[in-house]
């Protein structure tokens, strides 16, 4: 479920927390009172914040760069592993911080690239690339304006939060880190989401999304309940639709020293098959038989699920079948007099 600003600020116990959610996702996305929004409410201009890095790189990369770029196979994390490594270089040289010096040095490098990307990308490996990114924290997200991953927003959030003046901050004993996994990736965690959640006043925890571009109107909200084992919808646009699992709830730091220590596959990621037998069963009906049907098949294949738990499973998807056939026949209505169908 969704919540809209308007219904949180209905409740003067929760405008509070809600204003000081909005700030720390304000100052993320480097939204301020001179930000210009359109007639619907919305960004006119792309964020400048955390997000900033990628936008620098589209205006200045020309388009015949951006085009050979994209030719790369993983190009989008070659770029990302050049930015990470330039700021873990510009964090080694304990220099002054200069992000127009910084952004000179990624883009330069990114040209270094495009002179022989087959050379390049033979030399470069992208076996460290996980390491680097979920070692990237918070206080160097904002600082460089760049993240690679949602965990990475999850820790900005943290981070700017932490720096507001106390009466500013929302309390470490209300904000969380919420994992979740994909429906069909249960067995291997490998594609999942990462966002925080915050206590509201009603007792409820509430997730907000930080790269969720926020509009004039302000942050929305999913209210849904939030512990380990349930669903959850996500609202960025390509995880909308789909159901998630939630796997894990941790504190913000915890969360960053499972990530930076390459255990969060296993201890954020993955579902055993006794808990993804479970959840599979309670969102049969939500989402694509056929898909469900491969998916069952892979998880036998691969010895994650027995012979006998696939049957069962695929009995009980039948059985949807045969519930939404009956529905769906139910809903044809002949045309008679009583009703006008109109063309």
């Amino acid at each position: 479920m969704y919540v809209s600003p308007d219904e949180i600020r209905k409740n003067d116990q929760e405008k509070e927390m809600y204003d000081k959610i909005k700030n720390i996702i304000y100052k993320m996305h480097g939204i301020t009172d001179s930000t210009k929004f359109d007639e619907n409410g919305s960004l006119m201009e792309g964020p400048s914040g955390f997000n900033g890095l990628k936008l620098f790189l589209q205006k200045n990369l020309t388009e015949a760069e951006q085009g050979e770029i994209k030719n790369i196979v993983n190009y989008d994390l070659y770029v990302n592993k050049i930015v990470l490594e330039k700021i873990n270089e510009f964090e080694d040289k304990n220099t002054q911080y200069n992000q127009s010096e910084f952004e000179k040095a990624v883009l330069q490098e990114i040209r270094v690239m495009l002179k022989d990307i087959k050379k390049y990308t033979q030399i470069h490996k992208l076996d460290d690339y996980d390491k680097l990114k979920f070692a990237l924290s918070g206080k160097n997200v904002m600082k460089y304006h760049f993240y690679a991953s949602c965990g990475n927003a999850a820790d900005a959030f943290a981070y700017v939060n932490s720096v507001l003046p106390p009466e500013q901050q929302i309390p470490s004993d209300r904000l969380l880190f919420l994992s979740s996994t994909q429906w069909n990736y249960l067995h291997d965690g490998m594609r999942g989401h990462t966002i925080p959640c915050i206590k509201m006043q009603d007792g409820n925890w509430y997730a907000v999304d930080p790269q969720k571009q926020p509009t004039k109107s302000g942050v929305e909200f999913i209210t849904s309940e939030l512990k380990p084992g349930n669903k959850i919808y996500h609202i960025l646009k390509n995880h909308t639709g789909v159901p998630y699992m939630i796997t894990k709830i941790t504190s913000p730091d915890n969360y960053y020293e499972i990530a930076k220590n390459e255990k969060f596959w296993d201890e954020l990621g993955k579902v055993s098959p006794d808990k993804a037998k479970f959840f599979l069963q309670s969102i049969i009906s939500e989402v694509n038989p056929s898909e469900m049907e491969k998916y069952l098949d892979k998880l036998e294949q691969i010895g994650y699920l027995t012979e006998a738990d696939k049957r069962t499973l695929l009995f009980n998807l039948a059985d949807v079948k045969v519930k939404n056939k009956q529905k769906q026949e139910k809903t044809i209505v002949s045309p008679t007099h009583h009703n006008h169908i109109e063309r």
